[in-house]
């Protein structure tokens, strides 16, 4: 700020401080210090100097603490490296990054600027304390702001509001300014043609033919009124009006109306992208700026549970002492629950897998996976199938994994048909005889062996004294009379004659 500071020189020399740098010039205090009272100025005081050896960390640090608490969070260190001394790699970095602002006297000298708080002194950017929250998009406190961390947007999609370019936009391309009889609706087509006149194009011509720039004030709007002319029948009226676009004419519709079936009428146009802020991360864009091994949340999470193990498993060694002592027992917790799900036959689920997408036996082996992680005992389990969909490799890994649940102490009772697991069992019992009503009875029971000798279908075939025999020959399939097409709303695979059935999903 302007001024002479005289004063504040006053209380630096009475709390002990000998020197100061006015506008990068070096004076002591006592000294005649040249500053124009009409002008701003810079006064920095030097707390302390210092030659870089051994056995200074203690002074250092004290001349650290004095500076940042009487620069109320900020603290710059000025280095002159030694005659054909090198400065640490990541210092040299640092110093490299910042601007070369050179004053008379100072050659030599480079400043670094360090803080307290999370923000930058140079152009006010901040950032809020890191907090586990921080990284959840289902926390407000992490979650994008536009897409309130879902990734996606549903937004009006100009390919479905205007499907045919070959029709011009006083004819009806806009189709949700149509009526259903096929006329355009009151004074869209004047508003249409004042937008053309404002940028250079005809509205009568085929949407086509407009240039990109055309297009792009069509959909989104013009910065500055549009003169529209009306007209009613020998007479007709000026006036100016905004033009926000028609997607921004049909949000603001969609947003205002409280009519359901206008909503739904609505909906036909829209359609859901990524969120043009986050690109689908979901987090909002401080979260991202944190990084682990140079990569940010999004990124992790959007590695598969398999790429996850390797990417943690890596991580360790790359870690200086103090960053280790910070993240080495975090990594441990992260590879433990991760190779619990790994062990389950689910490492190829990605990290950021919506739930919903999950088949009912991914989401079992899930909570199956979380209860080892957990470490209860004492608890019964029950489980319906897991082994469906399973590679015969992670089903050996599933039952491994069962094992170490029945090992906690814990009951674990499952519902399986598959020979491997049934094997694996300490007890097995069968009920039947049939399916349904007609079943309900307890077949045959004990351990595997005591099993293998009852009188039931299932020890029969488990123990070998039956089998489904492998057919000598092989039926052929029969050759399609008629093609089949596939539809779906984007795609169509088309034979090369006519179909006489058809097959929609």
């Amino acid at each position: 700020r302007k001024g002479e500071y005289k004063k504040e020189l006053v209380d630096i020399s009475r709390a002990g401080y000998v020197r100061v740098r006015v506008d990068g010039r070096m004076y002591e205090v006592t000294d005649d210090i040249p500053m124009d009272r009409y002008k701003q100025h810079t006064i920095e005081v030097v707390v302390d100097r210092i030659v870089v050896k051994e056995g200074i960390e203690r002074r250092l640090t004290d001349s650290i603490e004095a500076a940042l608490k009487m620069g109320q969070g900020l603290v710059t260190v000025s280095i002159q490296p030694a005659d054909g001394a090198v400065l640490p790699s990541n210092v040299q970095a640092m110093i490299d990054r910042q601007p070369a602002d050179e004053v008379e006297g100072q050659e030599g000298w480079s400043d670094l600027l360090f803080s307290e708080a999370y923000a930058c002194s140079v152009c006010g950017y901040s950032m809020p304390d890191l907090e586990p929250r921080m990284f959840s998009f289902n926390s407000p406190y992490g979650a994008c702001p536009d897409c309130t961390g879902l990734g996606t947007k549903t937004e009006f999609d100009p390919d479905l509001v205007a499907p045919d370019h070959n029709v011009s936009l006083r004819d009806g391309a806009i189709k949700p300014f149509v009526y259903k009889s096929g006329e355009v609706k009151d004074w869209w087509p004047e508003m249409l043609d004042a937008v053309g006149r404002a940028c250079g194009f005809d509205a009568s011509l085929p949407i086509s033919q407009i240039s990109e720039e055309g297009m792009d004030a069509v959909w989104n709007g013009l910065p500055k009124p549009i003169e529209v002319l009306m007209k009613y029948g020998r007479s007709e009226r000026k006036f100016q009006s905004e033009w926000r676009g028609v997607l921004g004419s049909l949000r603001k519709r969609y947003e205002e109306t409280e009519s359901e079936w206008v909503k739904q009428d609505l909906e036909q146009y829209m359609s859901t992208k990524p969120c043009p802020t986050c690109k689908g991360r979901r987090l909002k864009p401080e979260s991202l700026l944190v990084k682990v091994a140079d990569h940010d949340m999004s990124q992790i999470t959007n590695m598969s549970i398999g790429d996850a193990v390797a990417f943690f498993s890596g991580v360790t060694p790359k870690l200086n002492k103090r960053q280790l002592m910070i993240a080495e027992r975090a990594v441990k917790e992260i590879l433990e629950r991760l190779s619990f799900l790994l062990d389950v036959g689910l490492g190829y689920l990605t990290l950021d897998r919506n739930a919903r997408t999950l088949s009912g036996g991914e989401a079992q082996r899930i909570r199956l996976a979380t209860q080892i992680g957990s470490g209860l005992m004492g608890c019964l389990y029950v489980l319906d199938e897991p082994s469906i969909g399973l590679h015969q490799r992670d089903n050996r890994k599933l039952i491994e994994t069962l094992m170490r649940l029945k090992n906690l102490g814990n009951t674990v009772l499952v519902v399986e048909h598959d020979e491997e697991t049934m094997l694996a069992a300490d007890h097995l019992i069968e009920l039947g005889p049939g399916a349904g009503e007609h079943g309900g009875f307890i077949v045959a029971q004990g351990t595997v062996e005591e099993f293998m000798k009852a009188s039931s279908s299932t020890a029969d075939y488990l123990s070998g004294r039956r089998e489904i025999e492998i057919p000598k020959a092989r039926r052929q399939p029969r050759t399609p009379t008629e093609p089949v097409v596939l539809k779906s709303d984007k795609v169509m695979l088309k034979p090369k004659s006519k179909p006489k059935s058809k097959v929609k999903s």
